[in-house]
């Protein structure tokens, strides 16, 4: 019985241990390098769009879930935390608003 048990708890590791591992503690960065970024031409090419530009940033929460942490911080458990969704807002004067989500 203790063979059995044994080789069980073996398999259930490999099972569950082995995933949870690979894809929740290290999962890595990959080799993804950041690409520069520069708020001068940000701007520039921002003054060349026709119209208003938008006079302010508004934001507004407008659903919550909670996640495990581990999908956060790597190492920090299966404790979940509270995740906002929110929807932003561009208000243009004279215009319609430009709504991000």
């Amino acid at each position: 019985m203790t063979r059995r048990l044994n080789i069980l708890l073996a398999l259930f590791l490999l099972l569950f241990g082995a995933p949870y591992y690979w894809l929740l503690l290290e999962n890595g960065h990959g080799d993804a390098r950041a690409k520069p970024l520069h708020i001068a031409a940000l701007r520039s090419l921002a003054a060349s769009l026709p119209g208003q530009a938008p006079s302010g940033v508004e934001y507004e929460v407008v659903a919550s879930r909670s996640l495990p942490g581990d999908l956060f911080v790597a190492g920090s458990g299966f404790k979940r935390k509270l995740v906002a969704v929110m929807a932003w807002r561009l208000p243009v004067p004279g215009g319609k608003p430009i709504l991000i989500d």
